[in-house]
């Protein structure tokens, strides 16, 4: 397997990394095997990049490669974990989405109530305009109705009148024919 592998590459670097850091800590190494040894002093060394070094460096090459192995060993693991935290992260956004959505339906079903309210609060203005309409509608017809009687009793009045004045001209008409005709 390549160390340039893209899945690799982070674990092939720490051997790496390991490895550059003892060569460089070498040469300090050979000088202080050949100083004299100093007094040890009793104040307590801070976690440095040196201490850091010199502990990498009492490391056998062997463990550096069980280390390394391991950390290949766990790369699956912390993939699937990985995925199984971005699965996670997606499950939670699907969440936050729908938990949107249902507060805008939310918002919705109340601005509809507020709605519902002021048409059950108008109802009864409406109802009392329709019973207005309605009695105003009967009113209409009934002078309607009574208008039709009336022209009815007038044009059933001016028929009699105009034959009663028929008879009354044909009467005097005969009595006219009747006085020149005279008493024979």
């Amino acid at each position: 397997m390549s160390c340039w592998n893209a899945a690799v590459r982070p674990v092939c670097f720490v051997p790496f990394f390991l490895l550059l850091c003892l060569l460089m800590a070498a040469p300090c190494f050979a000088e202080e095997a050949a100083a004299p040894a100093p007094t040890p002093e009793p104040a307590v060394v801070p976690d440095t990049l040196e201490t850091k070094v010199a502990e990498l460096a009492s490391l056998a090459l062997d463990e550096l490669r069980a280390k390394a192995q391991a950390i290949e060993e766990n790369i699956p693991k912390l993939a699937a974990a990985a995925q199984e935290l971005a699965g996670q992260v997606r499950e939670l956004r699907i969440a936050a989405q729908q938990s949107e959505a249902v507060l805008a339906v939310r918002e919705e079903m109340a601005a509809l109530q507020r709605k519902l309210e002021q048409v059950i609060d108008e109802l009864p203005d409406v109802k009392a305009k329709a019973e207005e309409a309605v009695k105003a509608k009967a009113k209409l017809f009934q002078e309607m109705q009574l208008r039709t009687r009336v022209l009815a009793v007038i044009a059933a009045a001016e028929r009699k009148a105009a034959e009663e004045g028929r008879a009354v001209e044909e009467a005097i008409e005969e009595r006219k024919t009747e006085a020149m005709e005279g008493p024979e």
